[in-house]
């Protein structure tokens, strides 16, 4: 129930200025691929 009220705002913040909406989406993502790939080198090594 909580994730349609997140993502609904999220996009529609993009549709009103998609390159700041776009930049905002993508820092967050970096950092969490980030500590998936550091976890999984770790879990490797």
């Amino acid at each position: 129930m909580l994730a349609p009220r997140i993502i609904e705002p999220r996009i529609h913040l993009a549709d009103q200025n998609y390159d700041s909406g776009l930049v905002v989406e993508m820092i967050p993502v970096q950092g969490i691929l980030q500590q998936i790939g550091l976890g999984a080198m770790l879990r490797h090594g």
